[in-house]
């Protein structure tokens, strides 16, 4: 299953914007995601503030930066497993836990907002945005509001 057909059964009106977009709004819409999502997470990095300038300025793919921001997204990921391992033993809260994998899903959409191919990649960053914080109308929105700018 593709990660649209994914997003087609989480976020459907989402998934009908990606699907009626053209490549560039598709970047834009990944773009201001990836902003979004970033900002709502709390994730703070260096890579992150760098990656997301080049977003702003650039619709064009970085390799460098996508496996810089890969690199985080994973280490990301083992936090979060290792807190709902902790979580589970009842050594942390599980508020703790749900940070963690926002923050995990927020540098995965950063990453994927650096595919090369538009519409895969905004089906990649809109799938992970909307698992981070499980808002398909908040992303959805954002969506919008890109068209509407």
């Amino acid at each position: 299953m593709t990660t649209l057909e994914l997003l087609r059964q989480r976020a459907p009106s989402l998934a009908g914007i990606l699907d009626a977009s053209d490549g560039g709004q598709l970047r834009r819409i990944s773009s201001s995601i990836v902003h979004a999502v970033v900002e709502r997470s709390g994730l703070t990095d260096p890579l992150v503030a760098e990656a997301l300038r080049h977003l702003s300025s650039s619709s064009f793919s970085h390799p460098d930066l996508q496996a810089r921001a890969q690199s985080l997204a994973e280490q990301l990921d083992l936090r979060y497993f290792d807190l709902q391992n902790l979580c589970e033993s009842g050594k942390v809260a599980k508020a703790q836990v749900l940070e963690a994998f926002s923050k995990a899903r927020a540098a995965t959409a950063l990453a994927s907002a650096f595919g090369d191919v538009a519409p895969s990649a905004a089906a990649e960053v809109a799938y992970e945005a909307v698992c981070a914080f499980d808002d398909s109308d908040y992303i959805t929105g954002i969506a919008q509001s890109v068209l509407t700018r």
